[in-house]
């Protein structure tokens, strides 16, 4: 059957030709299986429950896409509960409970896992909380083997994993399969500072982890631990800390740790952010965002940006209650609400400071920007 797009700016309602009874349109939806529409994509949208669009007889669907010809699309043919990106694609989960990852091109490879998204390693390869990982290029997905009893996955960044069982917490290398005992103090947290070195919290002096031999050396002076969001890049972790550098007045600045353990402040100024995402359950960061060029931060009530090696915060989009904010190269896609209430989505170039509204009028409850 024919679909028709009358629109994706609000409500989007399909119609098609030809007479189709109830109990048809019922099976069509229980048999069909979704199909994805993500090619081009820069960014992907997730409505709020009640902006979904009808399909008429195949249910709602709620994924919109970005692209990068500045227009919007329709995302799936089927209703999400949440999706996250990764490095070759995106992960959807279904208001069913199914699991599909969809590469770049729209293949879609069904991933029969109940546990939910811990990260992505460098690889690509997708880690669950229940230990076990999914390749996308071969569409396998293996349990992790170990002797740790109810193991789980309790955070992640870049190739590593903080294990959890049998009342003993490790630290994994979801590439090579190596794992090293730590403490159970402060999380514990990974940050990933490269591919074989790692910034551990775990209360022990020596914070800096080599995951090729498990030796742990002292971290440069003035970081005693994380108590906010990093992210890492090509050149270290950058975190927004109390403690990272050390300062008196305790305010949550920006710093970089090394590979080698040397820290830099990237910035003079403090930040007054609202609360972290959960830092032990996978959850994608909320208050600091950026790539190897610029940093944003989604304070209280304001979102600030630096551009690295340019000590120097700048405010941008006055006016905007920002709550989703996606950054990709010099682009933020941001979404939220003006001073009305009324739902507000954007691109703003960080390079050139051009806002650039984009023509949507649905409410969005999630955003994230495609890898490059």
């Amino acid at each position: 059957m024919r679909l028709f797009l009358l629109s994706l700016l609000g409500s989007t309602v399909f119609w098609g030709c030809g007479k189709k009874t109830a109990a048809d349109g019922a099976a069509s939806a229980q048999s069909k299986e979704p199909t994805f529409f993500i090619e081009n994509a820069v960014a992907i949208g997730q409505l709020e429950a009640s902006q979904a669009f009808q399909l008429e007889g195949s249910g709602k669907s709620n994924v919109i896409v970005l692209k990068s010809d500045g227009t919007t699309a329709q995302g799936s043919d089927s209703e999400i509960s949440s999706f996250r990106v990764s490095k070759n694609g995106v992960l959807f989960v279904l208001k069913t409970g199914e699991r599909y990852f969809v590469d770049k091109n729209s293949k879609k490879t069904k991933v029969d896992n109940s546990g939910t998204y811990s990260g992505t390693n460098l690889n690509g390869d997708i880690v669950f909380s229940d230990a076990s990982i999914f390749s996308p290029s071969s569409g396998v997905l293996q349990k992790l083997n170990t002797t740790l009893q109810g193991v789980r996955v309790q955070q992640m960044s870049g190739n590593f994993a903080v294990l959890a069982g049998s009342g003993i917490f490790q630290i994994l290398d979801t590439t090579s399969s190596k794992r090293y005992n730590i403490a159970s103090c402060n999380g514990p947290r990974v940050a990933a500072l490269d591919s074989t070195k790692a910034l551990i919290n775990d209360c022990e002096t020596n914070g800096l982890m080599d995951l090729n031999t498990g030796s742990r050396t002292a971290v440069g002076a003035g970081i005693a631990g994380f108590n906010h969001e990093f992210i890492t890049t090509e050149n270290g972790a950058i975190f927004l800390s109390q403690s990272c550098p050390s300062n008196a007045q305790m305010a949550f600045r920006l710093c970089r740790v090394r590979a080698n353990g040397a820290v830099e402040s990237i910035a003079s100024d403090g930040f007054s952010p609202g609360a972290s995402s959960c830092m032990n359950c996978g959850a994608k960061n909320t208050v600091l965002f950026g790539t190897g060029k610029y940093l944003v931060v989604r304070e209280l009530t304001q979102l600030s940006y630096v551009q690295i090696g340019i000590d120097e915060k700048k405010v941008l989009l006055p006016g905007v209650n920002v709550t989703g904010v996606g950054v990709r190269g010099d682009e933020l896609y941001y979404f939220g609400e003006n001073s009305k209430g009324e739902p507000v989505v954007g691109k703003y170039n960080l390079s050139t400071q051009k806002d650039e509204p984009l023509p949507l009028t649905s409410k969005l409850s999630d955003l994230d920007v495609v890898s490059e």
